[in-house]
Formats: C-alpha cells, structure tokens, sequence
C-alpha cells in the first residue's frame, strides 16, 4: 500500500492535488450537460423557476452516475470532499469547467433577488452538499433500489423550498448586493 500511495504522490502530489486531478477530469461532460439544460431553461422562458433551474444541479450528476462507468466513483470523490473540506484545494479546480455552476447561480439570484447575497450563498452551498451526499448514497445502492428511488426529484424539491423559504436572519447591509458569489463558494 505505501508503494501506491508514494507512486499517486509522486505522480499528483498531496491528496488534494489528486482529488482535484479526478475532479478536472470529470467536470467537462457534467458542465456540458449543465450548460445544455440552462440553454433550454432558458429557451423555454423559465429560468424564473427556481425548482426547474436546480434541477440543473441536480440532473446532471444524476445522469452521469447511471449513463458512465466512472459517475459513481466521481460523486463518490465529490462526498469525500463535502465531509473533508480540507482535500479540496479549490485553487487547484479548473474555473472553465464551471461555467454552468456560475451560471445556475445567477438564474437563482434572479429568481429570487429578496434573497440576500450572503444568505443565497449560504443556502446553496447547503443544497449542493445535500444533493452531493444524496446522490452519493443512491448511486451504492443496489440496482432495484435506485430503479425505485426518485431521488433526483426529491432532491430538487426539497431544495427548491430551501431557496425559496423565508429569510428570518438579520443580514448587514453589505451582505444585500446582488453580485453573484465567485466560483470558491461552489467548492466549499
């Protein structure tokens, strides 16, 4: 075992840096997908949905754990780094492969522009770990159990009245703005 682990170092470097080369690796067939469902979101007028914009998040990744022979292990990889926060070096992720992410944030800001900056913030990198985790779950199950589950849906829903739920938190006036979070809040 120590000859894999010093080969992987040799190689990558630290954990994290192998973790963001599995990451990078993967990241383009799913911002491509992300990208493609916001054009038609969009298209079809309704990039007001909040439910229909996560859905963007949420699909995705749900469709490359059953259509690819690596979509398991990836979000496997992801979960990892929802529960270690400290193998994920964000400045070692590819911001290109993350324009549908930027994109997606935006479409909920503006859909939802009462919602403070800081607090949007907040609830989507809340959503994202809780779809991250949720799908990671499924995609171990047993293949009858996952033909049952509609796990992506209820995921979107119960993200869906996440964003859209009342704000009782007292936010600084600073934290009202609404510029969109840079791509590190994704990853956190």
């Amino acid at each position: 075992m120590a000859t894999v682990a010093s080969a992987l170092h040799y190689h990558f470097g630290p954990r994290a840096a192998i973790v963001a080369h599995v990451l990078n690796t993967r990241l383009e067939p799913i911002n491509t997908l992300r990208n493609e469902m916001l054009d038609t979101i969009e298209r079809e007028g309704r990039a007001g949905s909040v439910r229909d914009v996560f859905e963007a998040v949420v699909l995705p990744w749900q469709q490359t754990i059953a259509s690819t022979p690596w979509g398991s292990d990836y979000v496997q990889v992801l979960a990892q780094s929802v529960l270690n926060p400290r193998i994920l070096r964000t400045d070692l992720i590819d911001r290109s492969k993350l324009t549908g992410f930027l994109r997606l944030f935006r479409l909920l800001h503006a859909a939802l522009p009462d919602v403070p900056t800081g607090v949007m913030n907040d609830r989507f990198s809340r959503a994202k770990d809780n779809v991250t985790l949720g799908l990671a779950r499924w995609s171990r199950a047993d293949e009858a159990t996952r033909a049952l589950s509609n796990v992506a849906q209820d995921l979107v829903d119960y993200a869906g009245g996440g964003f859209g739920a009342p704000v009782t938190r007292k936010v600084p006036a600073r934290g009202r703005s609404k510029a969109p979070a840079g791509v590190d809040y994704f990853l956190r």
